[in-house]
């Protein structure tokens, strides 16, 4: 049984070829077809990092980077990873759960600010309520995630290194759990969702008529 360990040491050997070269051998490493290979060369203080998403057909992403440094390739640290599954939600507002906490993209203006801390966060709470117990990991520290934004959506798992304990945990594991993150969010949380960015809307409506 593959392990995100292995998972991770087998991505690692090809992050630093082209397309073509990556999409075959993850293929042959994890078993599924590849739709898409994005690879960008970070900058700045992330300058000596590539960065490489790998979309599936199935809808499963790999998002992982390869730092070129000497000292981290010596150790066996130089690749990580997030191993993640597209979900069919938005949100207006750039937000990320976990079992721990919701973390808010919060805007400049005071006004619409207040309005998210005071109305929308704790509508996603409740929202999200359900799913608390499918968050937690299967270790001390690892932990599933949702990131939402206006583009894009994914459950996650936590960051996948060969020093940390998500190395441990088979493919397998990890893939039921997201799998079942997505099956609760379409049954019991995507119509609250949506009623959250609606009363959301609807509230800065409001205010923009009465300014």
């Amino acid at each position: 049984m593959l392990s995100m360990g292995g998972l991770l040491r087998g991505i690692g050997e090809v992050l630093g070829s082209d397309e073509s070269t990556i999409k075959k051998g993850v293929e042959e490493l994890i078993g599924w077809e590849v739709s898409l290979v994005l690879i960008k060369e970070l900058d700045g203080i992330y300058e000596g990092t590539r960065l490489v998403k790998i979309l599936f057909k199935n809808n499963f992403l790999i998002e992982a980077r390869l730092h070129d440094d000497t000292t981290l390739r010596r150790m066996g640290e130089d690749c990580d990873f997030f191993f993640k599954k597209a979900l069919d939600v938005r949100s207006k507002v750039r937000y990320d759960v976990t079992q721990r906490r919701i973390w808010v993209e919060f805007p400049e203006d005071a006004i619409t600010r207040a309005i998210l801390e005071k109305i929308y966060v704790p509508l996603l709470r409740r929202a999200y309520r359900p799913l608390m117990s499918e968050l937690m990991g299967f270790h001390r520290r690892d932990y599933f995630g949702i990131e939402v934004s206006p583009e894009f959506a994914a459950a996650y798992y936590s960051q996948v290194r060969p020093d940390k304990e998500e190395a441990k945990t088979s493919v397998e594991a990890v893939i039921r759990r997201l799998n079942d993150i997505e099956k609760s969010i379409n049954l019991r949380v995507k119509q609250l969702l949506k009623d959250a960015d609606a009363g959301l809307e609807h509230r800065l409506r409001a205010i923009c008529r009465s300014v």
